[in-house]
């Protein structure tokens, strides 16, 4: 570690201890696997805020070679989260970097994890990115189809699992995007329970931003613009799948997928500035998430958004009526 002073010493081990207990959490119950991926970088996070960038590598290392001693796949994942996303926030802390930024660069750091451990595991199968969806998508509906005929019938399972198949094919070419969307995710949630537990250990953590508040850089209207004007050349010039139709169904996939989180932030805001009661909220939010007309109508809410902006139009109007 930089140092070896007692404190860095005890904390360097109990940050080892948690990254393998998460990491066999991982590797061994699937269940809840998902909520471990957001929760192993902030132990090494922790350690390298407060000990520096040599302590974070040596918590990721160690606790990773631990885990390669069970799972191996799953341990190399606990290790890369730990090195690249664990690490990369730490440093990112120590600089003095705002929440919004810090979560900005998260989700670069889990992009990075994610796509290292997916080529090593691409290259252990000794197969290429489509094939791998491919082949993990197929296994996905004869699943789906053996579960349903159960309960629906034969033919009936098998038509659903022909639909399935077809939702499913365009997957492979959409991993980029994909990719992306879940770094997102697993940003803002580690980022949300980072901000707990460097409070409670009153260790410092930027303050500087409440979901209601969330807004996407205008860049991302220019990223639905260029994935629209992808896709209208591909229709009108038939050239499906070709890679002009793939950016631009990566582009729209990702963007719009954001654009959704900014619409929830807009909800959020109004449901909280007319002091709607929690359960209500919840119940909104479940609905919005859920239903799949509202699906649409919250994207595009979060894309006009990001050039009408609603909640400064509000405040606005709100200041000029108390005046």
């Amino acid at each position: 570690m930089s140092t070896f002073s007692t404190t860095a010493l005890a904390d360097g081990g109990k940050a080892i201890a948690l990254t393998v207990v998460f990491g066999l959490v991982l590797a061994f119950y699937p269940v809840v696997s998902i909520a471990a991926i957001a929760v192993i970088p902030i132990p090494a996070a922790y350690v390298t805020a407060r000990h520096g960038a040599a302590a974070g590598v040596a918590v990721g290392v160690l606790a990773g070679l631990i885990c390669l001693l069970f799972e191996p796949l799953s341990g190399l994942l606990t290790c890369l989260l730990a090195l690249i996303a664990g690490v990369g926030a730490g440093i990112a802390l120590r600089r003095g970097i705002s929440q919004s930024r810090l979560m900005q660069v998260l989700v670069g750091l889990f992009f990075l994890a994610f796509a290292a451990w997916a080529g090593v595991t691409l290259l252990n199968m000794g197969m290429g990115p489509v094939a791998a969806m491919q082949q993990a998508s197929g296994q996905l509906v004869e699943n789906a189809r053996q579960t349903l005929a159960v309960a629906m019938g034969q033919d009936n399972a098998n038509a659903y699992a022909q639909d399935l198949r077809d939702s499913l094919g365009v997957a492979p070419y959409l991993m980029p995007a994909l990719l992306l969307v879940l770094s997102s995710m697993f940003a803002w949630a580690c980022t949300v329970l980072a901000r707990k537990v460097f409070d409670r250990l009153r260790q410092p953590f930027p303050h500087d931003f409440s979901f209601k508040e969330f807004r996407l850089h205008y860049v991302f209207i220019y990223m639905v613009s260029i994935g629209v004007g992808c896709e209208l050349y591909a229709y009108f010039m038939n050239a499906g799948g070709g890679v002009v139709d793939l950016v631009g169904m990566n582009l729209l996939t990702f963007s719009l997928a954001l654009f959704f989180v900014q619409g929830l932030a807009v909800a959020h805001y109004f449901l909280s500035y007319y002091k709607v009661s929690k359960p209500k909220r919840l119940a909104v939010y479940a609905l919005l998430m859920v239903l799949q007309m509202f699906l649409l109508m919250v994207t595009w809410m979060g894309l006009f958004d990001g050039g009408l902006d609603y909640r400064r139009r509000f405040n606005k109007d709100k200041t000029q009526s108390q005046h």
